[in-house]
Order: structure tokens, then sequence, then C-alpha cells
């Protein structure tokens, strides 16, 4: 008897594994730049997986683990001067500017299953293998997910047409993901088992009045979709406030789970292809990239007519 996979695989999916998360943004700095951080929200799964067998025979190079893409992704953010004379600015990072449309969450272009180097040590994502031979039958493997995804913006961003800093007024983020339940046998082939759909989003609005606070840094009265902050950090130089706004666009979406591999040709070829793009290095590239619509004025842009420009 060949080692095979049992019926019914296990799989369980939670969110926001820690009470104390909220959905403010928060401050930070890279390249000591300051940007606004979407992404507080967390998403969890476990999974058991039963590997049928004979007494003997070996096991250990069978892998069961999740394999994620990400499959959608909106981000545009659009600036504004001090005075309608300092003009405005609109920013795709999405669409047009992502050079691929589905990108796989792993840590090199040839590795499947998601990453277990995870930076929160709390919750790590990891493989489970079967056991060498001697280990009696059936084995259980229990791989798990965990993930926190999220898209800083800049605050400021220079008007190349007005010759002035325009500064945030309006962002809005949404990122798509497939999480796959996969079992890798020791030739290499994949058995996607089940998988799930999930999505979490971040709309924000802010001030367009901005003041120097004692000669350095800016203060912006923030206003986020849904609540208000629980004490964002006052950052280095950057005063941060958030006031609440309307109802529950900042949210966490989880589809129910479906048995079986996905259904879309293209994101099942993503899944186990050979040196494709990961997400982190697509997202990257897309901010590289990002499309810059400078304005001579405050603009109210059509977000849908700008969506599909180019860099050309």
């Amino acid at each position: 008897m060949v080692i095979t996979i049992g019926n019914h695989p296990v799989l369980s999916i939670s969110r926001d594994v820690n009470p104390n998360e909220t959905d403010a943004p928060r401050i930070a700095f890279v390249d000591h730049r300051p940007m606004m951080y979407f992404g507080n929200r967390t998403i969890s799964a476990t999974a058991s997986v039963k590997l049928n067998g004979e007494a003997g025979e070996n096991a250990e190079k069978w892998i069961a683990g999740f394999i994620q893409v990400q499959v959608a992704e909106t981000n545009w953010s659009s600036y504004r001067g001090r005075y309608d004379s300092h003009g405005s600015i609109f920013c795709q990072r999405g669409g047009a500017a992502r050079a691929v449309r589905i990108c796989r969450d792993s840590r090199h272009p040839n590795s499947v299953f998601f990453p277990e180097d995870m930076i929160n040590v709390q919750h790590l994502a990891s493989t489970a293998t079967g056991s060498p031979a001697g280990a009696p039958f059936p084995q259980m493997l229990r791989p798990t997910h965990f993930d926190q995804p999220g898209q800083g913006v800049k605050l400021i961003e220079y008007n190349s047409i007005t010759h002035k800093l325009n500064y945030l007024h309006k962002a809005n983020l949404e990122l798509r993901f497939c999480t796959v339940l996969s079992v890798r046998d020791p030739d290499g082939n994949y058995y996607h088992l089940s998988h799930f759909y999930w999505g979490m989003s971040w709309k924000a609005k802010c001030s367009t009045t901005v003041s120097d606070r004692n000669g350095s840094g800016y203060h912006l009265n923030m206003i986020i979709e849904r609540r208000p902050d629980d004490g964002a950090p006052n950052d280095a130089k950057v005063d941060f406030d958030v006031i609440p706004y309307g109802s529950a666009s900042n949210s966490v979406s989880i589809g129910a789970v479906i048995t079986g591999e996905p259904t879309d040709p293209e994101l099942k070829r993503v899944l186990t292809a050979q040196s494709h793009p990961t997400c982190n290095d697509t997202a990257r590239n897309a901010a590289n990239a990002q499309i810059m619509r400078p304005s001579l004025r405050w603009t109210a842009f059509d977000v849908p007519r700008w969506w599909q420009f180019t860099a050309s």
C-alpha cells in the first residue's frame, strides 16, 4: 500500500487573534520619510490532513502547508497642497503600476508554501511533515497559517507642476487573497485540498490643513472611516490625530472554505509556478513605478477614469 491522503481535511479560519488590534493607521518612517501605514488586522488558519499508509512506510517527505496568492489590489491616493494654488496629485500604485495581476505570497520566487519566518513571533505560519519509517498510520499533519498584510502611503509628495509640497488627502487600499491548503508528495506533486478567499480594505481621509509644528514635522487631522484610534503613536516629528468617520469601510472579509483547488486557470498556475514574482517584490516594484498625475489646482479626481492610465 502506498501513502495516500485521507478524505475530508479539516480547515478552520479565524481573524483578529490579538484583542488589542485596532483599525487605526500609524505613522512610520521609510528612508526618513513619513508614511501612513495601514495593516493592523490579522488572519489565521489551522488544518488537519490525514495520511494513510502501512507500517514501515516513510512519510517524512510528505509536506502539508498553505499556499497564498494575491489576486487583486486597489491602491491609490490623492494629495493636496496647503492652498488651492499649490495643486494636487493623483497617485496610482495598483492597476497599471503592477507588473503582474496575480503574485505568490512566498519568500522567494522559487519557494511555494507561505513563509514560515514571519515577524510576529506569537503566531507563526508553519508547514507540517510526515514521520519517518516505523511510525504508525494514520498520521495527522497540522499546518498553520498567519498573515498581517498592510501597505504604507506617503504623507507628502512633490507636485512637479506647482513645485509645491502636496499632503495626503485620501487613501484607498484593498488587498484580496486566495489561500490554499495543499500537500506535496516526495516527487514534488502538489494536491490542493481546499481553499478560501479573503481580503482587507482601508479607506482614509485627511484634512487639507497642514501647519508646521515648531518648524519641523506636520500636524494632520486624520479621518479614518471606521473607529477612532485608541492612542496612535506620536512618532518622531509627526503628530497624528484620528477622528471617527462614517461606518465600517475598513474591514476584513473572509469567504467560505471551498473543497478542492481554485478554478481560475491563471491562479492555479501561479500556485506552484517556478520563478514567479513574490507579492513583496510586486508591491515594491509597483511603488517604484507608481503613476503620478499632478494638477495645478485642488482636483476631485475621477478615479475610474484615472485607474487605467499607464506611465507612458
